[in-house]
């Protein structure tokens, strides 16, 4: 076996293709876990092992979804997939940021999440109302775009 000089190494390693051709490949695990509320009154609590899930918020009336225990990281989008004031509880934990309502189809409007405990989906839901949430470790932080007000929880 001979040996390659480093001249000639350095040589071959600037020359690489730096492309990686995918020709009829596939990549596994992409695609983010779905957690259904379904049926009349459907609850849920979320856990840290939950984190990343799209949470459909479903069902012939509202759906009640509980935040799990603050730890950083943790994320979910909140899809309501029924027209009903589904409720997302954060517990003992508090909520921040904002989100974005068009005021049921006339005026875009920015409302302020400061130092709440749940986020109820106004009066005109609209399939497609989305709102997600991350923490920090200290906070839940929410952003998202709905249809009408949201009723915030104290």
């Amino acid at each position: 076996m001979a040996r390659v000089g480093l001249d000639r190494l350095e040589y071959l390693m600037e020359r690489l293709a730096r492309e990686l051709a995918m020709t009829s490949s596939s990549m596994t695990g992409l695609g983010r876990p779905i957690v259904s509320l379904e049926g009349e009154g459907a609850v849920r609590v979320l856990t840290g092992a939950d984190s990343g899930a799209i949470v459909r918020l479903g069902g012939s009336n509202l759906s009640t979804v509980t935040l799990p225990a603050l730890a950083a990281g943790l994320n979910f989008r909140f899809v309501a997939v029924t027209a009903f004031a589904h409720k997302i509880q954060g517990g003992a934990s508090k909520i921040q940021g904002g989100y974005h309502h068009n005021n049921n189809g006339t005026t875009c409007n920015h409302v302020p999440v400061a130092n709440r405990t749940s986020i109820a989906l106004g009066g005109n839901v609209v399939v497609g109302d989305t709102l997600e949430m991350w923490s920090d470790g200290v906070n839940w932080y929410v952003n998202g775009l709905i249809n009408g007000a949201a009723t915030l929880g104290a």
